[in-house]
């Protein structure tokens, strides 16, 4: 099998022998000649503006499209994380975490799919781990169901884990990619302590 270089090589030479034979083969039937020209003016000139009013248009469609790439065409999105820190137990803290994406785009965003690292920041270790079990809401399903997104309209994730308190602050990184291959990242940095609204309501529930 050819290598990239050698294919690259051999395709060169090949357009190179075909424009010869071409050039011959208009050299041999006079097609290069004054006379032939002269004969054929009008046709020529036909094909020539048709030639130049099809380029026009293949330049005319490639500057839009090229203009509004990432505009009118490509899925646009709005990632944002959320957490909420309840206390749990003596030793573990509760992190509900919500990642919501938002279609900002005017096309549909097909099947995201989402990807939350976590990582731990504690006195004497620092480790990452990966979020599993998020669910898509307010369907309730789980993160194999199939999600299509519309415009100005949000998909929210969630998905809830325990963090020993002897961790003080936690890392979350969010990726969403989509089936066209379009990705959104998020990250955030939340202390491991209760907010004052989780101890309240926390308060609340224990009383």
């Amino acid at each position: 099998m050819l290598s990239p270089a050698r294919r690259s090589s051999v395709t060169t030479l090949l357009v190179v022998a075909a424009l010869l034979l071409v050039v011959a083969n208009a050299i041999r039937y006079g097609v290069t000649t004054e006379a032939f020209f002269t004969r054929h003016e009008k046709t020529i000139d036909g094909i020539a503006k048709v030639l130049e009013a099809a380029l026009l248009i293949a330049g005319a469609i490639a500057s839009y499209f090229r203009f509004f790439k990432g505009r009118t065409f490509s899925e646009r999105g709005e990632l944002t994380i959320a957490v909420a820190v309840i206390p749990a137990t003596a030793t573990h803290h509760l992190h509900a975490v919500s990642v919501r994406l938002k279609n900002i785009g005017p096309v549909s965003i097909w099947d995201p799919r989402i990807r939350l690292r976590i990582q731990h920041h504690a006195a004497s270790r620092s480790d990452e781990v990966e979020v599993k079990g998020f669910r898509l809401e307010p369907t309730g399903s789980d993160e194999d169901a199939t999600c299509i997104i519309d415009s100005d309209e949000s998909a929210l994730y969630h998905a809830e884990h325990l963090v020993d308190t002897r961790v003080w602050a936690v890392r979350y990184a969010a990726e969403v990619r989509s089936s066209a291959g379009d990705t959104w990242f998020a990250m955030t940095t939340v202390a491991n302590a209760p907010s004052a609204a989780a101890a309240t309501a926390g308060g609340a529930h224990g009383g």
